[in-house]
């Protein structure tokens, strides 16, 4: 049987000095903000709509920089424009962008 191809598309969001980034948490590690392109979706819309879904912000999606051709994946970096979701005791803020869930990515 054949394998079927998701497309999926990821971003990279990072603070204004490129030295933290927005991660999503999952059971057992971080990963970026991104998942499936939906049918009739371009990878950029796929982009914007999962990182609004996971994350409750919102993004301008800029350049490509990363596509992973055996399992479709595309990452763009991305530039975030607002936070749709009020902070809890247990997110990471930004003093720029209270309630976003920052991490500092390991030396």
């Amino acid at each position: 049987m054949a394998a079927v191809r998701v497309d999926a598309a990821y971003t990279l969001v990072s603070d204004a000095v490129g030295e933290r980034v927005l991660l999503v948490r999952n059971p057992d590690t971080w990963s970026l903000l991104g998942g499936r392109r939906e049918d009739g979706e371009s990878l950029l819309e796929a982009a914007v709509r999962e990182t609004r879904e996971e994350a409750s912000v919102v993004v301008h999606v800029g350049e490509r920089i990363d596509v992973e051709l055996h399992d479709g994946f595309t990452v763009f970096r991305a530039e975030l424009l607002s936070v749709r979701r009020r902070p809890t005791a247990a997110t990471r803020t930004s003093p720029r962008w209270p309630g976003c869930p920052w991490r500092v990515p390991a030396s």
